[in-house]
């Protein structure tokens, strides 16, 4: 991607505007297309606007993990004798936006609309007045060439699809290395197969569901996720040796292993992309 775009990109004064959204809404150079009933294609002539509007999304994101992770690593050392409820929700929120950010460079991307924005799109797609009413969530795939980005609206939630669009990239991805154990079960935690509790599911019990969590039970389930964090260089050991959920302490440690794994794969990609760059 990086070989796409221009070099002299100075990406410490982008600001929104330079994201994709924004970009498709209000750059003339962005042409939309009506190509179904709720489906529309992103084309443009030069192909590196696309992928620098991607990755100008990538780098303001990488501002948002870092003060996740750091939120994190302010937590610990966490106490035994509280519920570790709080760090587990954090935890989640830190391996979705990791989640949506690998899933943008993997040329798979998400729009969640206003209706003043859907109202925008329907004019310069060419749909009818209101046609895309109601309809605020788009999930897209860019071209090899990144000439193009074909939207198709999505019923699921934007955390929902943020999973599955995940796990659609590390399947492709990962698709030479179906016999290693670890991505077999990293594949099952995203999708919550094969026993294994989804993540958001998780994150609701924790959140919104169970008040019990944040006492003694909380404690109880929350033992394995305290192991992993306190040394979060086993989470790649964890993946290896828990292949089998094994109960609620399993969906609580998987949390903390989502969010350690995808926080070291999205600033890896960060440092890759910027090697010569600071911060």
């Amino acid at each position: 991607m990086m070989d796409v775009i221009n070099d002299d990109i100075d990406f410490s004064k982008i600001s929104i505007n330079d994201g994709l959204k924004y970009s498709i809404i209000n750059d003339p150079y962005f042409k939309l297309v009506k190509t179904g009933k709720s489906s529309f294609a992103v084309a443009v002539e030069n192909e590196r606007l696309i992928a620098e509007a991607i990755i100008c999304d990538f780098v303001l994101s990488h501002q948002r993990r870092n003060i996740q992770n750091q939120k994190l690593l302010n937590m610990n050392p966490i106490k035994k004798d509280v519920s570790p409820a709080w760090e587990i929700i954090t935890s989640y929120y830190s391996a979705f936006f990791c989640a949506t950010d690998i899933s943008r460079i993997l040329n798979m991307v998400n729009l969640n609309l206003t209706s003043e924005e859907v109202s925008l799109v329907e004019r310069k797609a060419g749909f009818d007045h209101e046609e895309l009413k109601g309809l605020n969530g788009f999930s897209g795939v860019v071209s090899a060439g990144f000439g193009k980005i074909i939207f198709h609206h999505t019923k699921s939630k934007p955390h929902q699809y943020a999973w599955s669009n995940l796990k659609s990239c590390l399947k492709t991805v990962f698709r030479n290395k179906e016999d290693w154990p670890e991505v077999n079960v990293l594949l099952s935690i995203l999708s919550g197969e094969n026993g294994w509790e989804y993540p958001s599911s998780i994150r609701n019990e924790w959140n919104y569901i169970d008040p019990y969590l944040y006492g003694s039970k909380g404690i109880e389930m929350g033992k394995e996720f305290l192991k992993l964090s306190s040394n979060p260089s086993s989470s790649e050991g964890w993946l290896t040796s828990n292949f089998i959920w094994k109960g609620k302490s399993s969906s609580a440690a998987s949390i903390g292993v989502l969010s350690d794994v995808l926080y070291k794969a999205s600033d890896e990609a960060y440092r890759q992309f910027f090697s010569d760059d600071s911060d």
